[in-house]
């Protein structure tokens, strides 16, 4: 089979007539067939399949090249890959499973060099770095992005590499702008002052490449914990599996750009009614998520001050802002800490959601963030009283 048979298949009469326009093909009375064939044309031109192609990741080029010579059946984790090749217009889905038409694999053969694919690759993972920044920071200095895109090789980024490589995405393709020395997304473009402003001077974690690509591919990081329990807990609720995916990626995005608690909660009672009984842990499930994520984003970052001098000495690992812990064994650490916390401005409190402890930290005009902390009847209450837990917040009620 062709693409222009493919073509033909696919997309309506309007359709091939919307796509002849935008490549600038005279359309005049054409028959859908000749629209096809040029719009294949067009496809097929070198300089325009190394564009749609030089974004493919290392899976995704994997699958395009296995289904050249016959269609493959896709499995549920192709799935992601398999729409974003159906995407380039290369690939089709048929009856049979996944099929690069045979004019499509001639020419792929052709463009796919040594060369082509180092590109590829370069030029594949800045797309996920974008990606992630969109998801993310919204507004980044180009410096750190570079930083973020050199660590997956170690290398030092020449202005020029990292240069060709964004000339290489086509701007339907990448979510952000470059302005001037920062990288700004196009969906924020209208507020990237007031971001920086608040930001202030706080650095930019950059997470492994890795956490980078498994954040572009699903939209959230989907190998943290508490993000594995809160999808899996939406599908218990009685969520689809892709309907969930969605849920926790718009909320997942609501956390990485920073915003308050209460707006997050009420976004995710928009999906679902958390009043039921079956919902009760609703809320304690979204803060963890909340804490989880934000100490991800904030891993490595610290404010240029005293502050974070005197939090870094103490063993205290923090943004001046936030406090996070990453085990329970860590928050303990941090309540044994409480002497230095109550020096920096922070507020230690501790609340009881049925049987789970959760320790908040707050400083004045911020929001609380809260670590889980496994403690027993004898101990000391982390609240400082010098009461058994038994005898102060862990007293069952009468």
């Amino acid at each position: 089979m062709t693409l222009a048979q493919c073509l033909l298949n696919d997309y309506t009469e309007e359709e091939l007539r919307y796509w002849s326009r935008f490549y600038g093909i005279r359309i005049g009375s054409s028959k859908p067939a000749t629209l096809a064939s040029r719009i294949a044309e067009k496809l097929l031109d070198e300089q325009e399949m190394q564009q749609r192609l030089v974004i493919l990741r290392d899976e995704e080029a994997e699958l395009f090249e296995q289904c050249m010579d016959e269609s493959q059946p896709v499995s549920d984790e192709q799935q992601k890959a398999a729409e974003r090749l159906i995407g380039t217009d290369y690939a089709y889905m048929t009856s049979s499973g996944l099929l690069v038409p045979a004019d499509v694999t001639e020419a792929y053969r052709k463009l796919n060099t040594p060369a082509f694919r180092k590109q590829r690759i370069l030029t594949s993972y800045l797309l996920d770095c974008l990606l992630f920044v969109e998801s993310v920071y919204l507004v980044i200095p180009l410096h750190e992005l570079m930083g973020c895109f050199t660590g997956r090789y170690s290398i030092l980024c020449r202005e020029e590499v990292f240069d060709r490589c964004w000339n290489l995405i086509h701007p339907d393709d990448n979510p952000c702008l470059r302005t001037g020395d920062m990288i700004i997304s196009r969906a924020a473009s209208d507020v990237a002052a007031e971001i920086l402003e608040e930001r202030g001077s706080h650095m930019y974690a950059c997470p492994d490449p890795g956490e980078i690509r498994d954040w572009a591919v699903n939209g959230y990081p989907s190998k943290n914990s508490e993000c594995m329990h809160f999808l899996a807990w939406l599908k218990d609720s009685g969520l689809e599996h892709s309907y969930a995916e969605e849920v926790l990626q718009h909320l997942t995005e609501m956390i990485a750009h920073g915003t308050e608690m209460e707006e997050v909660l009420e976004a995710l009672k928009t999906h679902m009614d958390i009043t039921e009984p079956r919902f009760v842990p609703a809320e304690i499930r979204l803060k963890a998520l909340y804490s989880s994520i934000r100490s991800t984003l904030l891993s490595g970052a610290a404010p240029a001050d005293d502050e974070a001098d005197m939090m870094r000495a103490e063993g205290v690992q923090g943004n001046g802002e936030v406090l996070y812990a990453k085990t329970v064994l860590e928050a303990a650490k941090l309540i044994e800490k409480r002497p230095v916390l109550e020096r920096l401005g922070y507020a230690v409190q501790v609340e009881k959601y049925a049987e789970t402890i959760l320790v908040a930290f707050q400083r004045p005009g911020q929001k609380k963030t809260y670590v889980k902390i496994l403690i027993f009847p004898n101990d000391p209450c982390p609240c400082g009283s010098g009461s058994p837990y038994r005898e102060c917040h862990g007293r069952k009620r009468s």
